[in-house]
């Protein structure tokens, strides 16, 4: 999630150096509850301690309004599974 916001904040500034402004925040849709409450939640537990650093970018940029992070579930997120296409070749 970390460095989907850097992304996101960079294309924001990006866009908004050819003064391109959004009025607001850019929707990061997420499939995985457990990271959204983390992100919403100050409160650190031993088990978080690790992706601490990361979350704080990522509560930061949601508590200034930049992100919004909505729930898709799974079975409803529009990005394509990678598939390898299957070729037979005739010698």
């Amino acid at each position: 999630m970390a460095s989907t916001t850097k992304e996101i904040v960079w294309l924001r500034w990006l866009l908004a150096d050819m003064r391109v402004f959004f009025s607001h925040p850019t929707p990061m849709y997420c499939d995985n509850q457990s990271s959204i409450q983390i992100a919403h939640n100050s409160v650190f537990h031993e088990r978080t301690k690790h992706i601490e650093i990361d979350c704080h970018l990522t509560r930061h940029h949601l508590q200034h309004g930049t992100i919004t992070l909505p729930f898709v579930p799974s079975p409803l997120q529009i990005s394509l599974p990678m598939r390898i296409p299957s070729l037979v070749f005739v010698f």
